[in-house]
């Protein structure tokens, strides 16, 4: 019995490894349901094959993961402006208004996406563009390319506000903003307001 618990308090490398594995597996999962339910709907037809293990431990690895309320790992909401340039480098493009004072950074982290954050002295809104093809996700699943449906079941338990281009989630800090077809096309990342 001793030898059990300490095995659960202390786990071995490769029980690790393991856990690890069944939740990148796990989210694969989640990922490819909401495909095969978004594709049902349109009656899209299904990729041929499956992908490969290395494919998708590939295409995991190079997911960048968006928090609603909060950003990226290194680039939150109300971080200094001059913390995104160290982060992320020198911009594509920068616009400022000197009238204003705010600040606009612009980069393009993969041919599928961009992204640009907004603010004067502190990041106030990151809004990121892009497509189907895009490796960025919200934390808890939801992709460019998304239906509108897809999106309001993945957030089924949070208030939200439908305008006409666009569902907001204020109390998270996050927008989904549609286009023509009704499906997500932009996402902002911006403080959580309470209710």
């Amino acid at each position: 019995m001793k030898k059990f618990f300490v095995s659960i308090v202390r786990p071995t490398v490769r029980q690790i490894i393991a856990l690890t594995g069944l939740s990148l597996f796990a989210e694969v999962a989640l990922i490819d349901t909401a495909f095969a339910q978004d594709q049902a709907q349109h009656n899209s037809p299904q990729p041929r094959g499956n992908p490969t293990r290395e494919q998708l431990l590939f295409y995991l690895a190079n997911e960048k993961v968006v928090v609603p309320g909060v950003g990226f790992v290194n680039a939150r909401i109300g971080d200094p402006m001059s913390a995104i340039l160290n982060a992320w480098g020198e911009p594509s493009d920068r616009r400022e208004s000197r009238l204003l004072g705010k600040l606009e950074f612009l980069y393009q982290p993969d041919p599928d996406t961009s992204v640009a954050f907004h603010g004067k002295e502190r990041l106030k809104t990151i809004s990121i563009r892009g497509n189907s093809a895009s490796l960025m996700r919200t934390r808890s699943g939801a992709r460019f390319g998304f239906s509108s449906l897809n999106i309001r079941r993945m957030f089924s338990r949070q208030k939200n506000l439908v305008k006409s281009n666009r569902i907001e989630y204020p109390q998270l800090g996050i927008s989904f903003y549609l286009s023509a077809d009704n499906r997500v096309n932009r996402m902002v990342v911006y403080a959580p307001k309470s209710s």
